[in-house]
């Protein structure tokens, strides 16, 4: 079966820049804010769990992209509901350590979750235009 690779082109696109942020934001949380620790009030051990969970979203996203699935509607509404699962996460790590963060602490994870929910909704707007 021959595939369209004008149409899946995009698409295939889109797993990269998925991959993109969530590797950014492994390297982030898990690497480097647990060294700001005190500057953001965020525990390291979240932060660090927060990096794993991005290095994991990181493999599958690429892994889309680099082999090119076949059934991409499947695949990208996997990575969806895994953006949104993040920032519930995210946003109960906040709720529960709210009064541990610090005012940038609270502004860095906010727009982390502002982020996250935009590249959802962009992942939607494709997913919606090609399985029309």
């Amino acid at each position: 079966m021959e595939m369209n690779t004008a149409n899946t082109k995009p698409t295939r696109r889109i797993f990269l820049v998925d991959a993109s942020g969530a590797f950014l934001t492994a390297v982030l949380s898990g690497i480097v804010l647990p060294h700001f620790q005190p500057f953001l009030g965020m525990p390291a051990k979240a932060l660090i769990c927060l990096g794993l969970v991005g290095a994991l979203y990181t493999l599958y996203s690429f892994t889309c992209w680099y082999f090119n699935v076949g059934n991409w509607p499947f695949f990208l509404r996997i990575v969806i509901v895994a953006n949104v699962v993040y920032c519930c996460l995210l946003l109960g790590l906040i709720l529960f350590f709210y009064d541990r963060l610090t005012r940038f602490g609270l502004i860095y994870f906010l727009l982390e979750i502002v982020v996250i929910i935009t590249l959802a909704l962009i992942e939607t707007r494709i997913l919606s235009k090609r399985t029309r």
